[in-house]
């Protein structure tokens, strides 16, 4: 029930040094499991390792619009 425009941001690491990629599946929906939601679709960010060897992070912002239109930015947080 909040009102829209609104947006939300999370952060999410890599597992390891070695990992130079995050994939995220984008979902909509308000069930606990990913299963009954309804997938709009995936989204990768790559080139996260170079050239930086440490754990990386990315903040994901998820925006509705006053249509009801989601857009989802990544912001590499090195």
């Amino acid at each position: 029930n909040t009102t829209v425009p609104v947006s939300c941001a999370k952060v999410f690491q890599t597992f390891s040094s070695q990992q130079d990629r995050i994939d995220l599946g984008i979902y909509q929906g308000e069930a606990r499991r990913t299963k009954d939601n309804h997938r709009l679709g995936k989204l990768t960010v790559t080139g996260l390792r170079r050239p930086h060897p440490e754990i990386a992070s990315i903040e994901v912002r998820f925006t509705y619009d006053m249509s009801g239109l989601l857009e989802v930015d990544v912001t590499v947080l090195h």
